[in-house]
Parts: C-alpha cells; structure tokens; sequence
C-alpha cells in the first residue's frame, strides 16, 4: 500500500495529539522532551508545547487547569480550540506507554517537512549554492534522529574489553615510532591539523600517514583541493617504489625504476581508499562521500584526509575569513565525532612566522586560528632547518622537527624524523640511518 502526503499529515497530527495528551495526563513527561515547539506541525499544537514548556520553566505541575491558565495569560487559549481541545486531547490518550515511540515518530515527521520544504526551494532555484545549501542542511536533519542513552556501565563495559586486549590504545598508527610515542597514534573522534608552511612537506607527511593506514588494511578517504588524482597517485607511487619523484616530469626511468614502480602499482592495487581531487569543496560534499564510504567498507578502521582547510568553500556568507573558517572546523569535528574516525586537516601558516628570528611555527601561526585552536584536538607543525638554512643532511634528506603545539587528551612536545625529499617519504631517524648505512656497505 502506498501511503500519500494526504494520508501520511493525518498520522503525524494524531502522533502530535498523542504526546500532547500524554503530557496533560503525565506531566513529568515534559522532562523527556528535549526537541523545540517547530517540531508540530499544527500551529495549535505549537502553542500548547510552549505553554507546557513554560510551566515547566517556572517549575510548576503540568495538568489541563495549569496548561489552561498558562495559555490564557499567552492570549492564545483560543487560537489553540479551546478548553474542549484540550480535555480531548488527554481523553484521547489511554496510556503513556508508547511515549517514547511517539517522540521518535514525532521528529521523523518533521524531517520529513523539513526535507519536502529543502526540496521544493531546490526546485525553485536550481544553483549550485542552493544545493550545497541543501547537502548542509541535510546532513544537519540526519543528525535529529535522538542517539541512545549510554550508562556509565555501558562505558565500563567498553574499557574492560579494551583492557583485555594484547595491543594499548594506539589509535591509527602514524609509522613513525617517536610520535606515536607521544601522542599514542590519531584516535577516533579527533580532528588533527597539521601545519606548515608551502613546500615543507604537509601533503607529503599526510600521504606518509595515509599510505600506513592502507599497508595496515585500513580504509582511507583523501580529499584533495589542490593537487589532482594523478599527482597524488604518483607522489604514493614514488614513495612505496622508493623512485625519485622528479622522474614523472622527465620520464627518464631507468630499468630498475620501471620494475619498482610497476610492483609498487601492484601493491597499491590491493588498498582500500577512495580518492576526491574536486577542487572548492564543501563540507557538505566531504561528508557525503564520508557516508557513502562508511556504508561501502562497514568494518574496516576508516582514516580521513583532507588537503587543505583554506580551500575548503564556505556555505553562506559570512562577515569575515575567520568566522568562515571556524564554520568549517566545528564541522570537520563533527564529522569525526558523528562517524567516530581520526579527520586530518591540513593548514596553511600565515607569514608571520617569516618575520621572526626562531621559525618554528606557533598556533597563533594558523590561518586565521582563533577557531581552529579551539577545534582540534591535535595541532602539529612541521619545521625543516634546511627550508631556511643549508641541508641538515646530505643526500637529499631532511630532519624534520614535528612539533605537537596542541593535544587534547595527552602530551605535547618535539620529535625528529628523516624526511627523504626525492621520493616523498617520512622515516623514524634509526630506520633512515640503518639504510644509509645499507647503502654505504
């Protein structure tokens, strides 16, 4: 039987009627309504949950005489049919038993208006802001649906399992030891900045991360705003064949380059990623593709990437930069909380940090920072000495300095790793001197 809109309005009035006259009945029901009067439909309705919120405001019992009494000094006791309306609304309620499911039903029933209004404005104005408009404020519908309550034993619950296990709470593995160290690893439901300025490695020290997630059978979701498909790929590619990055310019392989990076592609074939070089962005569109990936790989660790914040475009307008921007990073967070992942965000530094005397980045260094402070969870920044100085190392390998300004749920502080420019790859230090010394013998 297919149910019209004719048909499908009747059933949610008399879902509204229901909770209204279970509350005239059982006032401290009030208690478990936590959702705003726009929830009913009928205007009337409206006006009688916002008589009984405020009784319950002013901390007085919720009954027919005081929901009365509290619509007559509103003006609105006659707008709503009545004092009759109001008798056969609790008479029409013989038990509260199915309260909660008529709440649940209750806020379907207005996502449902709310997605045939965003539909109808889609209709009516077809643009593309329209419908990153509508993709936003979607997503904002599907996180109405009321999450279960979780007791303190089921927490507990939770921590002897993670107890019994043989492996401590690393989060997604970094690859590089120093760090994890440190910081224990990207946990779920943080969102993590790294920072630094162009060319010191950000998307590099990023894939570096990502490309271990994958050897390690996770799931990755990279979006990228500014390099295309085709550049990342080779850049993975040059990293896991250990070939030097500039050969895809020249095409000057030698034999060996050739046999490396065809069993490279063959190693790569076998990771789960999905892959998004859509310039200008929205969250919206992050999320959707978030979604849909969470959906595909159910039961896999999921890791998100996202190059970079600055690029990411805004929905709405907005007084100034930051005011944008910290929209943008309470959403991220959201993501990472709503789907329980690690979310890296890369970030542009000001150039601020040029004009001083010691260029390690601060967090103040951030791209308008105020909200992305705030925000994260974990803020590291990388600082090369040879960006500003000669080599640290010769060969074409660097020392990188990651410095963890911000950490949320644990240590801050500085460790060093190898970074080897001409393929693209991050290394702990023991493991970069144990191959130059592979290379000497």
């Amino acid at each position: 039987m297919i149910m019209n809109q004719k048909d499908s309005n009747i059933i949610y009035i008399e879902v509204e009627q229901a909770i209204l006259g279970a509350i005239l009945n059982e006032g401290d029901l009030i208690q478990d309504c936590t959702f705003p009067a726009e929830y009913f439909g009928k205007q009337e309705h409206q006006w009688i949950y916002r008589a009984m919120q405020a009784l319950q405001n002013k901390n007085e019992k919720i009954d027919i005489v005081a929901v009365v009494t509290q619509l007559q000094e509103m003006n609105q006791i006659e707008t709503v049919g009545g004092v009759s309306y109001l008798y056969d609304l609790a008479n029409a309620v013989p038990t509260t038993a199915n309260f909660s499911f008529y709440v649940h039903s209750l806020t379907e029933g207005y996502k449902l208006r709310k997605a045939q209004a965003l539909a109808l404005s889609l209709a009516l104005s077809p643009t593309v802001e329209k419908i990153n408009e509508v993709y936003q404020q979607l997503g904002a519908l599907q996180e109405l649906s009321a999450s279960s309550i979780r007791t303190i034993r089921d927490g507990l619950l939770d921590i002897y399992e993670d107890l019994l296990s043989p492996q401590g709470d690393i989060g997604v593995d970094t690859g590089l030891i120093d760090l994890n160290r440190l910081i224990g690893g990207f946990q779920k439901n943080d969102l993590i900045i790294i920072a630094g300025r162009p060319s010191t490695g950000k998307t590099a020290f990023a894939l570096n991360i990502a490309m271990n997630h994958l050897k390690n059978g996770g799931v990755v979701d990279l979006f990228s705003l500014e390099m295309s498909e085709d550049q990342l790929l080779k850049r993975m590619l040059s990293a896991v064949a250990r070939v030097n990055s500039r050969r895809w310019s020249d095409k000057n392989f030698s034999k060996e380059d050739y046999e490396k990076i065809v069993q490279a592609i063959g190693i790569m074939g076998n990771w789960t990623g999905i892959l998004k070089d859509k310039p200008a962005q929205t969250v919206a569109e992050i999320r959707s593709t978030v979604r849909q990936s969470m959906k595909q790989f159910p039961n896999q660790t999921h890791l998100i990437v996202i190059d970079y914040l600055q690029l990411i475009q805004p929905v709405g307008y907005f007084e100034r930069r930051d005011l944008a921007i910290g929209e943008i990073t309470k959403q991220l967070k959201n993501i990472a909380k709503e789907y329980h992942v690690p979310v890296i965000l890369l970030s542009q530094l000001n150039r601020g940090v040029e004009s001083r005397a010691d260029k390690r980045p601060m967090m103040s260094d951030i791209r308008d920072s105020g909200s992305v402070e705030q925000d994260a969870d974990v803020i590291i920044s990388l600082y090369r000495d040879d960006y500003y100085n000669q080599p640290s190392i010769p060969s074409g390998t660097s020392i990188v300095e990651l410095n963890v300004l911000k950490n949320r749920n644990g240590q801050t502080g500085r460790v060093e790793v190898a970074f080897q420019k001409e393929f693209g790859l991050f290394l702990n230090l023991m493991k970069h001197s144990d191959m130059q010394n592979d290379r000497k013998s």
